[in-house]
């Protein structure tokens, strides 16, 4: 492990390139139209840059190069998260087909598989009838769940603070497992991915007040480097012959994205309408027809993804087996979807 002084700069580096970076570019994206209108489902106000997810990876990039960290394992992870925030960001400004996306996202997945050996090989004990092993199917199960990932995330991005508050929540129970449980590269990252999220964050943070001269979405190039980040941490920690955490504990990590995801795969399917139809009833949305405003609906789902990851690490501590865990999730994710959708009816 590094020194926490070398640490420490580089996450302060990362924090500043990210700042400056939106700050630079945000006169780009109005000048080539790399900007988020307001209309539809979309109630902000203005024309709004896309540019968080650019800034994030630039930050990210830098804080691994001051760290001396970007050979290695880290150096497939930078390409691919390079890959994805310059994909992302042409589908801001172009559209892209969805089939064209999907191709890029399970490009970016493949250096991580293939380059680096971070694959899934178990889920742990699910059911309670013995491990749920993956064998040969290794290769496409992980480019599956990593891709589930890296668009649930892009789900849950949908108001000021939250997908960003998600990240720097679940990286906060990740890091809180300590440096002499996760392994150094991993450490690193985790370390300045949230030191790069928080400076997007300044940007994007719901305020009481008008910052419409300094606001900035992450876009897609955002949420899907942020997806992948999270994936290629969790999975390389919770699998291997000495794992940090139970796949079960790092579903818990990710409980908010992963509930999101489910409940409108869920619902879009006994609509028959398609999955990849977007919709006005995820979490977020929800809880502003229950009457909540920005800053409380960001500080609510940051609190439950708080709340999520410390339950999940603490039954593993506590020696919970990995099926009364994975059960207590799904009660957990019931309550949440029920509870919040009751919430949202007309009165």
């Amino acid at each position: 492990m590094m020194a926490g002084a070398t640490l420490l700069g580089a996450s302060a580096g990362a924090f500043i390139v990210t700042a400056a970076s939106i700050l630079a570019l945000r006169r780009v994206a109005l000048r080539v139209g790399l900007v988020d209108y307001p209309g539809g489902r979309k109630t902000h106000e203005g024309q709004v840059p896309l540019v968080g997810g650019l800034g994030m990876v630039l930050g990210i990039a830098v804080g691994l190069l001051m760290s001396g960290n970007t050979g290695g394992a880290l150096q497939p992870y930078l390409a691919s998260a390079l890959l994805l925030a310059v994909v992302g960001a042409l589908d801001d400004n172009f559209a892209l087909s969805p089939g064209l996306r999907l191709l890029a996202q399970v490009g970016a997945v493949l250096p991580m598989v293939l380059g680096m050996g971070v694959r899934i090989q178990t889920f742990g004990d699910l059911v309670g009838i013995g491990p749920l092993d993956v064998g040969d199917a290794s290769l496409a199960v992980t480019v599956f769940v990593t891709v589930a990932a890296i668009n649930a995330f892009n789900l849950v991005d949908g108001m000021d603070g939250v997908a960003g508050g998600v990240v720097l929540a679940a990286l906060v129970v990740f890091l809180s497992l300590g440096p002499a449980a996760i392994d150094p590269a991993s450490a690193v990252l985790a370390t300045i991915l949230a030191a790069s999220v928080a400076g997007f964050l300044v940007f994007n943070a719901p305020v009481p007040w008008d910052n419409t001269r300094y606001k900035c979405f992450m876009g897609d190039a955002g949420s899907t480097m942020l997806g992948f980040s999270l994936a290629w941490l969790l999975i390389r920690t919770s699998q291997g012959s000495h794992p940090v955490l139970a796949p079960v504990t790092a579903l818990w990590i990710v409980f908010v994205p992963a509930v999101d995801l489910l409940w409108s795969v869920l619902r879009r399917t006994l609509r028959r309408q398609s999955i990849l139809r977007a919709d006005g009833e995820h979490l977020h949305h929800m809880l502003c027809r229950a009457g909540l405003g920005p800053v409380a609906v960001a500080a609510c789902i940051v609190g439950v993804t708080l709340c999520a990851g410390i339950s999940g690490v603490a039954l593993e501590i506590a020696g919970v087996p990995a099926w009364g865990s994975f059960a207590a999730w799904w009660l957990a994710g019931a309550v949440l979807v029920g509870s919040v959708t009751l919430a949202a009816r007309p009165r």
